[in-house]
Formats: structure tokens, sequence, C-alpha cells
């Protein structure tokens, strides 16, 4: 896709649902087939159902979003839970196809996307169309997730063999990773993980995501303490235990590496953050 595609975006979000235990369909059954005339995120929560799309079937899992445009058939097959936005993707133009996307993709941040999909809802139900502005932000955050990942798929596909081989291993690391950042780690651990020797693990790892499994580890654990600095009044030794860092010296010296300042110089820029 090309970037002036992209800069036309200008979404208008017209319907907002979430569908969870309470009004979800039986196990089995049809939401009913149907044709769509605008463009629709849908985020899996949960799920054993699946949805067909041009007549592909497609089983739902945790983290999947669903892309769906202008002129697909759909139909979805309980039971599932998830959000689901219709949306003009360029508002007041008249919706066109993006070719190049893929029906469904599974994030690998999805925990994030699962943030941004409830903050929608929670924006919508309180202020509907008369807050289109925060809404489109949320919006314009998920389709950027959703373009990267896209990207990072179609890198994949015109990789090597080795590297689509072992693409879904290091994802699924990465992942554990995010979801334990409070944790230590060893490369020996996380190559297990995957099914890989540690040599090997750590090769393809940089070449997949472009840095080291360490480097990977260590600025996403920076990345929770200048969070931390910034929401909570914890002590910079507390932040860094409950980063996952045994040793303060050496929270210390990554931090100044990452970041280029201390974590209390950090803090102190950030400092209306904490008190307001």
């Amino acid at each position: 896709m090309e970037l002036t595609q992209l800069n036309k975006i200008n979404p208008h979000i017209i319907s907002n649902i979430y569908i969870n235990e309470l009004n979800a369909i039986a196990e089995g059954k049809s939401y009913g087939q149907r044709l769509v005339d605008r463009y629709e995120l849908e985020f899996m929560l949960w799920g054993n159902g699946y949805i067909l799309v041009d007549g592909i079937k497609h089983k739902v899992s945790q983290g999947d979003i669903f892309f769906k445009q202008p002129g697909m058939i759909n139909e979805g097959i309980g039971t599932y839970h998830c959000y689901y936005l219709i949306f003009d993707m360029f508002h007041n133009e008249e919706p066109y196809r993006l070719k190049e996307f893929p029906v469904v993709m599974n994030m690998r941040q999805w925990s994030r996307c699962e943030i941004l999909f409830s903050n929608i809802y929670k924006e919508y139900i309180l202020n509907g169309n008369t807050n289109q502005f925060i809404l489109k932000s949320y919006l314009m955050e998920i389709l950027r997730m959703v373009y990267e990942e896209w990207k990072a798929e179609n890198w994949m596909m015109n990789t090597s063999q080795s590297i689509r081989n072992n693409y879904p291993r290091i994802k699924k690391i990465q992942t554990h990773i995010l979801e334990h950042i409070t944790q230590t780690f060893t490369l020996e651990e996380l190559a297990q993980l995957g099914g890989l020797s540690r040599n090997f693990f750590c090769r393809i790892f940089k070449e997949i995501s472009g840095e080291s499994p360490i480097n990977y580890i260590n600025r996403n654990k920076i990345n929770r303490a200048k969070k931390m600095l910034i929401e909570t009044n914890m002590n910079v030794n507390e932040i860094a235990y409950n980063c996952g860092f045994e040793n303060i010296t050496y929270f210390y010296t990554l931090f100044k590496k990452h970041e280029e300042t201390t974590p209390l110089e950090f803090r102190s820029r950030h400092m209306f953050h904490v008190n307001s």
C-alpha cells in the first residue's frame, strides 16, 4: 500500500458494538449472511466460532482482527466475544477496497488493541458522534497497528524459508515476553519455548525483529519503567524490582543508555503527570 492512500484516511465511526456473554449467539448459530457496505473491524476477545468472508472460513482466536471492506460477503458463526466497529475509512468519499490488506491478522500487541477498542466503546457510549475527534484518535492508532502488522506479515512472506518457518515461533516468544515483562528471562528458556537451540534462536530473533532478544527484553522493561515513573509515586528502586531488575545499578545504567537521562531526571520532566 502506498503512503498516498494512507494519507487520505479520515475515519468516522458509524456504529460500535460489544458482543459478550450477555448478547452473544449460541455456539454454531449464525448471525446471518450479509453484504458489507462500510469498513468494519472486528477484534476477537475470546471465541470458538468462525467467520466466513467471501466464502472463505476463518476460525477465530483471541487477538484476531478481521478487516472487512465494502463489497465483501460476511457471516459470523458463534460463539465468540468481540468489539465490532463500523466506520467510513475516507469520510465523505465513496468507499473502495484496500486490496493489499488481508481479511484477518493476529495482533502481536493484542492487549494494547483491547485497550483501544475498549476506550472507543466507552467513549462512543458516553458521547456518540459528538466526540468524533477522540474516537478518531483511537481508531487511527488501531489502523496504524493493523498497517504495521500487515507490513511485518508482508515482509515475512518475501524473506527466506528459514524466517518464514520460524516467524510464528518468534512471534509467540515476543508475546510471551510482553505478557510477562515483569519477570526475568534466560536465553535458554526463551529458546526452549520456541523449540530452538540457543544460538539459532538468538540469530533468527534478530533477523526477524531487528534487535537481539536481550535488547528487546530490556527495551520493553525500560518502557514499563518509564510508564511507572510517570504514572505512580513508587520510588525508583521499587520500580526497578517491579520491572524485573534485580540489580539496581544495572537498571540505572540501562535506563540512561536507552533514554540518555536518569530515572529521576525523567520523572522530574513529567512530574505534572504524577501530581495530576
